[in-house]
């Protein structure tokens, strides 16, 4: 009936279910981009949203390091994000830190990969771009 469409996933790391959780993945942001993605299973703007995400997640998995956080099952865990990142909660929601700065936050119909992707590609240049410890400033002046 329909070509066969292969559905994308969000590409989850791990989760984020205690203090100790939160703070690795705080601690990682310190080197590259982190994402929290907050969902709640049991309720159905949540479902609805995640579900859209996964179907038509574009975001490679090298430009942001995602991380689960199941509302439902680990509500202090999810007050522990509000209170240590100061967003107030809702379902879902995405929170992409670097450096230890926010600099991604949306909830519900408003997270848009468009516009993360464009944050990535201002706060976070690609791999390839970024200056590799062994190269040496040259002394070439380009005038």
């Amino acid at each position: 009936m329909f070509p066969h469409q292969q559905n994308k996933t969000i590409p989850f790391m791990g989760a984020i279910q205690s203090n100790a959780d939160l703070q690795q993945v705080l601690d990682f942001s310190e080197d590259i981009p982190v994402g929290i993605f907050k969902h709640d299973p049991q309720n159905n703007i949540s479902i609805m949203g995640t579900n859209f995400l996964n179907r038509n997640w574009e975001i490679e998995s090298h430009r942001v390091q995602m991380y689960y956080l199941d509302v439902h099952a680990y509500r202090s865990a999810s007050a522990i994000v509000e209170r240590t990142i100061g967003i107030k909660h809702d379902a879902p929601q995405l929170i992409v830190l670097y450096k230890n700065n926010i600099i991604y936050y949306a909830s519900r119909s408003f997270i848009s990969q468009q516009e993360l992707s464009d944050i990535l590609d201002k706060h976070c240049p690609p791999p390839s771009e970024t200056v590799s410890e062994n190269t040496t400033p040259t002394d070439e002046n380009p005038q």
